[in-house]
């Protein structure tokens, strides 16, 4: 730069005289400032070359040198060329005036421009100074050659930074990023890099732009740098990823199904993949179809109303536009309905059509739980109401809450009064600071266990309690149930003195009790005499009637095991076992205890045996002595009966033969019981059915032997006792005998029938009163008892002695005159009566 001092310039200065030489530099100054080889600084005094410095310094030196020898041409040329010469210096000096004007201008114009610069300067770096980046240059060799901004925020001070390198500065990373972005920004291009750096301060992350550094000429002679510290935007977008990444992951793979429905078109514009798991559709099956054809015409007719509220009402406010959930039913892909929960919410798109976001989870097992749960609270409130047990609710204090109505029976109390109790007034087992903590141990685990309890009524019932505690929301309440035991306590004493009693009899029988399993293993057993048991007392308990002397009749017991299990009666046989004391039989008797066990009662009848036998033997001989009494009996009436037939034929009186006739009859029906019971095995009793064939047949022998009268008999085989079927005999002997003999005097055809009944047999007569087990009937269609004979007042002996036999027997008789004459007896065996 050059001062404008005449001892190095020799320029022109405003109150000097204008000499030649000045005159001459004035020019050439003003030459210089004009061809833009120069230009004034700032403060108006200095000038600084902008071109090439020393080819200008050179040429003014050569000017100088030679202008000696330009004077003496001067003067020549000025002698030849004097107008021309004052014509040019008029116009050299109107020029150099134009000139002098036009720079004391452009001086103030450039005065005002500094003064301006200086105020944009100063903003500039006021600007640049409050700026969060960092702003610096560099030259080509990356040394800082100005530094503003955050530096001082960074940690470094801007002092230390000038001049220095950006190794020293940004370390061996930041070199290598200056050095790769310098190499292209210094050919002209704009680079932006980002870099993770550490700083005094602590590590940040870096966003730096980079652009030339150009002269007025354009030329690049440096590197500017723009840096930001980005690290709170790199976490926010490292935030951002992750949290997108974990909506993608969520929306991907969430139970739940995410969608977004556009309004107008009704389909859907996006699904979350779980919609497959839903309801069976793809993402682009899903979205191929409208809303009507995946949803209910219910869910539908929801939907509509739900779009019209919504969409009338959508407001900018993000949360006047968010919506409860709502029951929807889809249509899943195999046409069964699934119900979900809708959660929605509305938005604008791009296009700014309102479409609807939402939410949908599967709701069927939830429904189906809450109703599980609706018919568990029904069942509980059921269970509450028709339990036999006093079910009651208290607090740890034992302020009764809630119960139900067999716990007002139990205690005897109102709903309304029930509200006001407290356990202290119906227990009566503990004193309050006992009951209190009995409440407490409670909440550690269920208790069980017996009190006393007094009803409004002042009666003590004994009661037995079932309790436990449960948390609700937040307050542990205690459940108890109560059950009155006070008939069960007598019930068990009375058990007790059964079982006392039942081991007193136990003690007091004679026989032996074993309880086998199906598998013939012994399990209990009863001995009083255990010289009678098969084995050893110590070793009943555990064995098997296979390792026993029993194994002998192992198939016959194991045969009536399964019997005894499957019919449920009881099996009896009998078996001899060579005992230690001798030979004993016995007698065992089995009966299932239930489906594996059986009851097996054993008694020794080895006496009763060696008894038996003995009755046997003597009831053989019994037997033997009454048939031959009954045979002899027989053949004496029999006797009886020929000599009496003998008779008859000496009288010649009818009436006295006639006598004598009936009376003959009469033994023979005596005889004829002797002998059906001489034949009988059974010799005290005689099939009456068999009887009555016998006589009617042999009366129609002697009174109607042209068999005119047809006799019916209908006789049911039963076994009468000798008490009862002599008696009856004698009766149907006589009333056959009338019959045959009176009822057809002309020589008349008749029927006479003869019926006995039991009355487990159809056609008894069953009228009410009649307690009677038997029946006898003898009827005839004759010409009937006359109406002034009385049958049950008469003289004649056949109807005086069927009266006498009919009371003998105890029977009811009974006389029908209408269409002939009908005798009905009703009477019980004698044997009946005894028994």
């Amino acid at each position: 730069m050059f001062r404008n001092k005449s001892t190095r310039s020799g320029c022109f200065t405003p109150g000097r005289k204008l000499s030649g030489m000045n005159l001459v530099a004035y020019i050439l100054t003003t030459l210089i400032f004009c061809t833009g080889f120069a230009q004034i600084d700032s403060t108006g005094r200095d000038f600084a070359f902008q071109g090439d410095w020393a080819r200008a310094t050179s040429g003014s030196e050569r000017l100088l040198k030679y202008l000696p020898v330009l004077s003496i041409i001067q003067r020549s040329w000025l002698e030849n060329n004097l107008n021309i010469i004052i014509a040019g210096l008029v116009m050299l000096i109107l020029v150099l005036l134009v000139i002098f004007i036009w720079n004391i201008v452009l001086r103030r114009r450039m005065k005002i421009q500094t003064q301006a610069l200086r105020a944009s300067e100063s903003q500039f770096r006021s600007l640049v100074n409050s700026m969060e980046d960092i702003v610096y240059t560099m030259d080509s060799d990356l040394h800082l050659t100005a530094v503003y901004g955050a530096f001082e925020r960074l940690g470094w001070s801007l002092s230390d930074c000038l001049g220095k390198s950006v190794q020293e500065i940004f370390g061996p990373q930041g070199q290598n990023v200056h050095r790769s972005a310098g190499k292209r920004v210094l050919l002209g291009e704009s680079v932006v890099c980002e870099w993770a750096q550490e700083t005094p301060t602590g590590d940040c992350y870096l966003h730096t732009s980079f652009s030339p550094l150009r002269n007025e000429r354009g030329i690049v002679v440096g590197i500017v740098g723009v840096g930001r510290d980005i690290t709170e935007l790199k976490q926010r977008e490292d935030a951002s990823r992750e949290s997108e990444a974990h909506y993608r992951f969520l929306a991907e793979n969430m139970v739940d199904v995410i969608w977004v429905l556009n309004t107008r078109q009704m389909k859907f514009s996006y699904l979350s993949p779980s919609v497959k798991r839903l309801l069976g559709y793809s993402i682009q099956e899903m979205q191929a179809k409208r809303l009507d054809e995946l949803i209910t015409a219910k869910s539908l007719k929801k939907i509509n109303r739900l779009l019209e509220r919504v969409i009338s009402g959508y407001s900018e406010e993000p949360s006047l536009n968010q919506f409860p959930g709502e029951e929807i039913e889809h249509i899943h892909r195999d046409g069964s309905i699934v119900l979900t929960e809708a959660t929605t919410s509305l938005m604008r798109n791009a296009q700014g059509e309102i479409e609807i976001i939402g939410v949908s989870r599967d709701i069927s097992e939830r429904k189906r739980d809450r109703d599980k749960l609706e018919r568990q609270s029904r069942h509980y409130q059921l269970l509450m109401q028709t339990a036999q047990d006093a079910i009651h609710i208290m607090d740890l204090h034992g302020n009764l809450l809630e119960w139900n109505d067999a716990f007002l029976r139990h205690l005897g109390y109102t709903a309304e009064e029930a509200a006001h109790l407290n356990i202290t007034d119906w227990d009566i087992q503990w004193k309050q600071d006992e009951i209190i903590a009995i409440l407490n141990s409670i909440l550690f685990e269920s208790k069980q266990f017996n009190t006393r309890h007094r009803r409004k009524n002042g009666e003590i019932r004994e009661a037995e309690i079932y309790a436990s505690a449960v948390e609700v929301d937040g307050h542990w309440l205690i459940y108890a149930a109560s059950r009155d035991i006070t008939q069960q306590k007598k019930n068990e004493q009375e058990l007790q003195q059964n079982q006392a009693r039942l081991q007193a009899m136990l003690n007091a029988i004679p026989d032996m009790i074993f309880v086998y399993d199906r598998e013939g293993k012994c399990l209990d057993y009863h001995a009083p005499d255990p010289m009678l048991l098969a084995v050893r007392p110590n070793e009943v308990i555990g064995s098997k009637l296979g390792d026993s002397p029993l194994s002998q009749i192992n198939n016959t017991v194991f045969g009536l095991f399964e019997k005894s299990l499957q019919t449920g009666e009881i099996q009896v046989f009998e078996y001899e076992l060579d005992l230690p004391i001798g030979a004993h039989q016995f007698e065992a008797r089995i009966a299932s205890i239930d489906e594996q066990r059986l009851l097996v009662i054993v008694r020794d009848i080895t006496q009763r045996k060696q008894t038996e036998e003995m009755l046997q033997s003597s009831i053989e001989e019994k037997e033997l002595l009454l048939k031959e009494v009954h045979h002899r009996v027989k053949n004496n009436m029999q006797v009886m009966v020929s000599l009496l037939s003998l008779q008859v034929e000496q009288i010649k009186d009818p009436v006295a033969s006639a006598v004598f006739l009936d009376s003959l009859e009469r033994i023979h029906a005596m005889a004829l019981v002797h002998e059906k019971l001489y034949k009988s095995p059974d010799l005290a009793r005689v099939n009456f059915g068999e009887y009555i064939l016998e006589i009617a047949s042999r009366l129609v022998d002697i009174f109607q032997p042209s068999h005119r009268v047809e006799i019916k008999v209908n006789a049911e085989n039963a076994w009468l006792g000798v008490d009862t079927a002599i008696p009856c005999g004698l009766i149907v002997n006589e009333l056959l005998s009338n019959a045959l003999k009176y009822a057809y005097p002309k020589g008349e055809t008749g029927v006479v029938e003869v019926v006995f009944q039991t009355n487990n047999q159809s056609g008894f007569d069953s009228r009410p009163g009649k307690s009677e087990r038997y029946r006898l009937v003898v009827k005839d269609d004759g010409v009937g008892i006359p109406d002034d004979v009385d049958p049950s007042n008469t003289k004649t002996l056949g109807l005086k002695l069927v009266n006498i036999l009919a009371d003998q027997m105890r029977g009811k008789l009974e006389i029908d005159r209408q269409n002939g004459t009908k005798f009905e007896l009703f009477f019980n065996d004698k044997e009946d009566f005894v028994q």
